[in-house]
């Protein structure tokens, strides 16, 4: 709920009146140090990104060449500006069509365009609701060794990045 009621201040305040804009430059660069690491081990990375916020990540994660990002978060408001985001790169980067054969499992978020990831955002709370019945995380999976003949499985890269604390509040 406190995330839905935050007002919307944009880029430039967090640049300049924001009392911890030392400490988001500085969680801006291990985000990108972090995610720098993961996608150069994992080309065309499969992500769940736990705690997404608004998808000020996505850019990084581009930069990085994943195939497929989920994101989940409990906000409403922030899912609604995530897919925002993504939609406003989608159509910076849309050159035309290139799609690809699809095959099963996780085959199917390889990408459809050479320029831009594939993108789903769910309203989730990733610590009190349990990810079963979510229709993509399901079709992925959680295992990455299943065999092949089943499409492989299991996200490449599960990201939380600084959110973990939230699993620990209280909830009356």
């Amino acid at each position: 709920q406190h995330y839905n009621n935050v007002p919307e201040r944009g880029r430039e305040w967090r640049k300049t009146d924001s009392k911890i804009r030392g400490l988001r430059s500085y969680n801006n660069w291990v985000k990108s140090v972090l995610i720098q690491k993961c996608g150069a081990k994992q080309p065309a990375a499969v992500v769940l990104d736990i705690g997404c916020g608004k998808g000020g990540d996505l850019m990084k994660w581009k930069n990085n060449g994943i195939s497929l990002y989920v994101g989940l978060d409990p906000a409403e408001v922030s899912i609604h500006q995530a897919r925002e985001r993504y939609d406003e790169m989608r159509r910076k980067a849309r050159k035309g069509p290139h799609h690809h054969h699809r095959q099963g499992g996780r085959d199917n978020y390889r990408r459809e365009s050479e320029t831009l990831f594939r993108a789903e955002f769910l309203i989730r709370d990733g610590f009190g609701q349990s990810l079963e019945d979510v229709p993509v995380i399901n079709e992925i999976g959680f295992d990455r060794h299943l065999d092949p003949r089943w499409g492989h499985g299991g996200f490449d890269v599960v990201s939380m990045m600084f959110c973990m604390h939230y699993a620990f509040e209280r909830r009356q």
